[in-house]
């Protein structure tokens, strides 16, 4: 079996898609069950799930009557959401839901921009640094990706998805 990742330092898998069909996408996610008393990270569940094409432990979550699955930095399922402790769900599904119209050209980069919308770099689903933070709670869209399961193929850049459409990007 084939597998193509993106790894950030100290994770075994972030963005990645295998040659059976899965794809996996990781989000900066909170939970309240989030502690630090020890366990398996989720990164080093995603690898083994690629690796071994596995369902253990996951939820299904289908994609709406037109096809799309609308997924930002939330948990998808019902039951895995209950406790879920990122405050903007609201405004990024709102955001992706007044855009979805215009997100149907078959070119990544024209999708990329049309799901910025009239907002572009400042939509809610570009994170961008806020200094008076502390670092760990400075977010920021590091990397924009495509994920193509059906040919194996990531594509991304380095940014937003504003940068995306703009700059291009490359294939994996």
């Amino acid at each position: 079996m084939n597998v193509k990742l993106f790894c950030e330092f100290g994770m075994l898998a972030k963005l990645c898609v295998n040659s059976a069909g899965l794809g996996l996408h990781f989000n900066i996610l909170h939970h309240t069950s989030d502690n630090d008393s020890g366990g398996v990270p989720v990164h080093a569940i995603g690898r083994r799930l690629l690796e071994d094409a596995s369902s253990v432990g996951t939820a299904l979550v289908l994609p709406r009557e037109d096809g799309w699955l609308l997924h930002t930095n939330h948990f998808l399922d019902p039951q895995l959401s209950l406790g879920e402790q990122v405050a903007d769900r609201a405004d990024t599904q709102c955001h992706l839901e007044q855009v979805i119209g215009q997100m149907g050209s078959a070119d990544l980069r024209a999708r990329a921009e049309a799901m910025c919308g009239a907002q572009g770099d400042s939509a809610p689903i570009c994170f961008h640094p806020d200094m008076a933070m502390p670092d760990t709670e400075r977010w920021e869209t590091l990397l924009s990706v495509g994920i193509d399961t059906e040919r194996c193929l990531l594509e991304y850049v380095a940014g937003t998805p504003l940068q995306l459409a703009k700059a291009g990007f490359e294939r994996f």
